[in-house]
């Protein structure tokens, strides 16, 4: 809606005043949720989440934003550039890419403050050699010129983008007393040097140490995920004897399967996951348990023995490839043989 009726805009007032009302009962909602929010994290808790203090932040600005429109006869909406950080902080893919970007920026600032410099030595170049050149037919300045050291920068940076190239070097080539086809080695070589080398290289280094921050990011869910498996395992283990039995596993299944969990398919995950066949699943073996649950088995009524012996035959190929620490590679292979190969069989 406009920052006011007398703007000039075809907006009935009505409309104003209901778009208005939209937004305070909107603004209304997120602050009922910060309060559910405070409530739940407590006040040490809630500031360590980021994106807890950056809802806080937009909220209040929407708040005051809200306020003025109503009070005041002329206002400027300034929170309306801070809505689309909503979607952010709701969507959690969105946060975990935000959060990897800001981790990635300042590790490559080096390859951010070379670039800086050779723009700067390139400038101070072009000042000497071009100041005065980029001139109209009148005697006016072009806008892309080498006058000074600003210019000569923000000329510079236009290159970069390879965009208007012909608008930046052409004057220096075709100047009536001053103009030389040498100049074109300038360009050329700023060109070679930032836009297919350097820039090349920030590329390159963003990449990097956005896959480093991704695995670091990667290790520590499956750090969470093996403190969540092992105070499970201590669960299980009521009688410490270091080991789950069948029973307490088949227990477990149908605590999270349900009740009518097939118990001969409890058996074939149970297997599975017993790697060295003492009947037991140790803590090791417990931490595979993901893994198990992803397979699919499939039963067209054949016999007991049948589904047992493929789900025994997936877990010896599971067990027989070489094993990787990170994700993908021979598990996720290994994994897709132990699927088909239990579907041929089940």
């Amino acid at each position: 809606e406009p920052a006011n009726v007398d703007d000039g805009s075809s907006v009935e007032f009505w409309q104003v005043k209901a778009a208005q009302i939209v937004e305070v009962v909107v603004v209304v909602v997120y602050v009922a949720e910060l309060v559910v929010r405070f409530l739940y994290y407590q006040w040490n808790r809630f500031f360590v989440k980021w994106y807890n203090v950056v809802l806080l932040l937009v909220v209040v600005a929407m708040a005051i934003d809200v306020l003025q429109a109503l009070l005041l006869t002329y206002t400027y909406r300034f929170s309306r550039v801070l809505r689309p950080v909503v979607l952010v902080i709701y969507s959690q893919t969105l946060r975990r890419l935000t959060a990897t970007i800001v981790k990635t920026l300042p590790r490559i600032a080096d390859v951010y403050a070379l670039l800086f410099f050779v723009v700067v030595i390139y400038a101070v170049a072009g000042v000497q050699l071009f100041g005065g050149m980029y001139v109209d037919s009148s005697g006016c300045a072009l806008d892309d010129n080498f006058d000074n050291i600003g210019r000569a920068m923000v000329t510079l940076a236009v290159l970069i983008t390879t965009e208007n190239y012909p608008d930046c070097m052409y004057p220096a080539i075709f100047h009536p007393t001053r103009g030389t086809w040498w100049h074109a080695v300038y360009f050329i070589s700023f060109v070679v040097v930032c836009v297919f080398i350097l820039m090349s290289v920030v590329v390159a280094v963003s990449f990097d140490y956005f896959m480093m921050t991704f695995r670091d990011t990667v290790v520590e869910k499956k750090k969470k995920e093996r403190r969540s498996l092992f105070a499970a395992f201590l669960v299980l283990d009521y009688n410490t004897t270091g080991y789950i039995s069948f029973e307490q596993w088949y227990l477990l299944c149908r605590s999270l399967k349900g009740k009518r969990f097939d118990k001969d398919l409890a058996r074939a995950l149970f297997s599975l996951l017993d790697r060295n066949r003492q009947g037991t699943i140790n803590v090791l073996e417990f931490f595979r348990i993901t893994d198990v649950f992803m397979m699919h088995f499939y039963d067209d009524d054949d016999d007991d023995d049948d589904r047992l012996a493929a789900a025994e035959h997936a877990a010896n190929i599971y067990y027989s490839l070489p094993r990787r620490h990170h994700y993908g590679g021979s598990r996720r292979r290994c994994i897709g043989r132990c699927l088909c190969h239990t579907a041929m069989f089940c």
